[in-house]
């Protein structure tokens, strides 16, 4: 087993490449959605994740010799304005360590066993991994920058990003609002 591999789930680097052939096949046949977004991403995967790593870590989903998608990950700075009582007033900001979503797709088509492939399992893992991050590396939110408005407003409806950064820019708090505010 490749060093970091559960569920299906493998982080995506060079031994990883050299050690599972049948995952390094996946990752070479991703066949992304047939958008510009899903090309951009698949070719992102195939021709420079594994130059991005270790500032970029990738993770990839194979099932059944099939990679059914990833996402990438890097830690950043999420800025956030804080509430003015009187718009006269000087707009002050907070900067946070993050965990930011820079690359995610799934597959095209449909699961071997023939129902639709909804891509929740890609984002599920992202925010569990952003959340192991958060316990050793102290990031207290994951950023994500959906390239299309209707992923923006599924990710909102599903999931309990707080609200738009600027538009389109989601995030999510990785910790509970004490212990945020609790120094």
């Amino acid at each position: 087993m490749v060093q970091g591999e559960s569920n299906g789930w493998t982080r995506w680097d060079t031994t990883a490449r050299s050690a599972d052939w049948t995952v390094a096949n996946a990752v070479e046949t991703f066949a992304p959605l047939k958008n510009d977004d899903g090309e951009e991403c698949g070719r992102w995967l195939k021709e420079e994740s594994l130059n991005d790593y270790p500032h970029t870590v990738t993770w990839v989903l194979c099932n059944g010799g099939v990679l059914e998608g990833f996402f990438a990950m890097c830690s950043g700075t999420l800025e956030l304005e804080l509430p003015r009582t009187d718009p006269r007033e000087e707009i002050e900001s907070v900067q946070w360590p993050c965990s930011v979503i820079k690359w995610m797709c799934r597959r095209d088509g449909k699961r071997p066993d023939g129902t639709e492939y909804d891509g929740l399992p890609i984002i599920n893992h992202a925010i569990y991994r952003a959340k192991e991050v958060a316990t050793h590396q102290g990031n207290v939110a994951l950023f994500i920058e959906p390239s299309n408005p209707v992923i923006a407003e599924k990710l909102l409806g599903q999931y309990p990003f707080l609200r738009r950064v600027k538009e389109g820019q989601l995030w999510m708090p990785l910790f509970d609002k004490y212990e945020l505010l609790t120094p």
